[in-house]
């Protein structure tokens, strides 16, 4: 939609999109906080295929 209304009316555009919020808006199921809460409490960190 901005890169229409870009077009439109010649203006410059940036977008940005961020994946990740950290803080205290960040979701509560994000690994740096399951990760945190293990390291603090000695409990190991599940790790998937590979890892």
């Amino acid at each position: 939609m901005s890169f229409a209304y870009a077009k439109l009316y010649g203006l410059p555009q940036t977008g940005l999109r961020f994946f990740t919020v950290y803080g205290p808006w960040g979701r509560p199921d994000m690994a740096y906080f399951s990760f945190t809460q293990k390291i603090l409490a000695g409990e190991p960190i599940e790790v998937f295929g590979q890892g």
